[in-house]
This record gives structure tokens, sequence and C-alpha cells, in this order.
């Protein structure tokens, strides 16, 4: 017990030991022993199953828990995540309504999404208090807290294309393989955004661990679909569904890897 205690009172040292460790076995290194690493080392073969806890797995070898891609979407119950013109008119505000964000420290966002997303954003950010040029109205308090979360969040965007932004923390991914990359770097779980392409594609790719969904009471006939793209089959299993006072249906899905 006395092991178990020093992890606990040096967690945060205990973690950062961890990292240091994964690293250097990453490549090929020897890795400094000292009372962190080695009380860690014995703690963990003697008590693995609250080892879990720290999100590690020792299994031969040091493993570290990669973070989880999550996606969250507001559509109706035909799949549509925007009407013919390209927007969801049924959706009256655009805070975050999953839950993310003491879950999340970075955020993924489709090249074609971006733009229109960037600057939705700046706006209210620059502005919290005057109707939204797009819309005509005046942003929600949710969506302003989001516009402050948003500011201080990394984001990444996944364009082939893309350059340039205005937002000094963002990033640019090119392919699968850089949001593989970035899943197994340390940190929070990472909000996927959209659009609907790069969620599709995400998904076929075996990237994205949970499905969140916000399901409207409505069909919305004409527009964009969500899994328009998807080329094939995936099983999801249901981790939690709440029906809300307006009618919506919040629905959580686990993807399920394929074996």
């Amino acid at each position: 017990m006395l092991d178990e205690s020093f992890m606990r009172a040096n967690r945060h040292t205990t973690r950062n030991a961890f990292w240091a460790c994964a690293s250097r076995l990453r490549r090929n290194q020897c890795v400094p022993i000292n009372r962190v690493t080695f009380v860690t080392h014995r703690v963990f073969r003697q008590h693995l199953h609250w080892a879990h806890d720290l999100g590690y797995t020792l299994c031969g070898r040091l493993e570290i828990a990669m973070r989880k891609l999550i996606t969250g979407m507001k559509m109706s119950v035909d799949g549509m995540i925007a009407g013919p013109d390209g927007y969801a008119d049924w959706v009256e505000t655009w805070s975050d309504e999953y839950g993310l964000t003491q879950q999340i420290d970075a955020c993924i966002v489709g090249g074609g999404m971006y733009p229109g997303y960037e600057q939705y954003w700046t706006a209210i950010q620059n502005e919290p208090h005057k109707p939204l040029p797009m819309t005509g109205k005046s942003p929600a308090p949710d969506e302003v807290k989001w516009s402050l979360f948003a500011a201080k969040t990394p984001h990444y965007v996944l364009s082939s294309t893309l350059t340039e932004a205005l937002w000094p923390k963002t990033t640019f991914l090119r392919s699968l393989n850089d949001v593989a990359a970035l899943k197994q770097k340390p940190g929070k779980d990472i909000y996927l955004m959209g659009g609907a392409r790069v969620t599709a594609g995400l998904i076929e790719g075996g990237l994205v661990d949970e499905i969140r969904l916000l399901l409207y009471p409505l069909i919305a006939g004409p527009g964009k679909a969500l899994f328009a793209t998807i080329a094939r089959r995936r099983a999801l299993e249901l981790i939690k569904a709440q029906p809300l006072n307006d009618g919506r249906v919040s629905l959580v899905y686990r993807a399920r890897k394929e074996t």
C-alpha cells in the first residue's frame, strides 16, 4: 500500500515519467531508473486493475492509452445534417451540446467546413452581443461560451489544399495518417466537428471511436446526408440514449473495431 500511496500522491509526476519512458522505449533508448519509475513499474505488476485508471496497459511492454476521437453531429431523423442550401436551418444554436468541453483539448475540422467555421466563431468572439451577419440573430449564451473555448483550443484542419488560417492555434493535417499520429500524442480526447465527408472518411478509416448524435424531430428531405459516402457496413454499440425536453434525442454510440 505504501507504493500505491506514493503513486497517488505523485500522480502528475508518475504520468510524466511514463510518457518519458514510453518515448525512450520507442527510440530504443535506455530508461533511467529512479523512485518514480521503479515504484510505478512494481505497482503496475501488482495492481494492474488499478493502473488501468491511469489509462495505461502493461502487456509485456509499456503501452500508452490512445486518445479517443469523438464526433458530434446534429441531424434530422432521415440522416441529414444540412438542407439543399448547405445549411441546417432547423438548428437554433451551434454550441456544444454533447458534453465534450471538459473531455477534449483539440478539435479536427474538415477543409471544406473550416473557413465558414472560423468566420462564424470569430464574429462571436469579436462582437458577442451583436447579431451575426450570417444569420441575423444574436449568439446564444452557450455559443459565446464555445467561442471562448474555441479561441484557446488547438484546431487541426484536415485538408490537402488549405494552407492559411486566421486563428494562430491552427495546424493543417494532410492525411488519415496525420490524424492517427495526433491520436497517439499525449492529451485529452479530440472532437471531430465535421464536415460530413471528413467524418465519413475517418469512420471508414477506423479512426473514430465514438459518435454522438442529436436527432431532431424532423424529416428534412433533400440535403446533405451525414453517412452518404460510407461504403461499408459498420456496427455500432449504443452507450446512451436520452430523450430531451424539446423532442430531440441524444444518442451516443461506440464504434466497434473491426477484427
